[in-house]
């Protein structure tokens, strides 16, 4: 299966870098990570992806540690999932 990867900076210290496998011109699977850069260390902020055949977000503390998950909205391909998804997190 193909797999696309490529990162994109949304400031100095912010980057999304992405995951996505593609089978058949669908999108199977995918991981989009929010990195911020804090107190001069990587941290990841946020985690979404495909997995559980529904797109959705987690929120992480400084540790990495889960916060919370939010589902991308009913009735969505992954691909419109991470499309949204990618959307919303360069918006913040």
């Amino acid at each position: 299966m193909p797999v696309k990867s490529f990162s994109i900076p949304l400031s100095d210290e912010d980057v999304l870098h992405v995951r996505i496998v593609i089978e058949q011109r669908a999108v199977v699977d995918y991981a989009v990570r929010y990195e911020a850069i804090i107190e001069h260390r990587a941290v990841q902020l946020v985690l979404c992806d495909g997995s559980h055949g529904r797109g959705h977000c987690h929120r992480l503390d400084e540790k990495g540690e889960k916060i919370d998950r939010t589902w991308a909205r009913d009735g969505l391909s992954l691909g419109d999932a991470v499309t949204e998804q990618l959307d919303d997190l360069a918006a913040t």
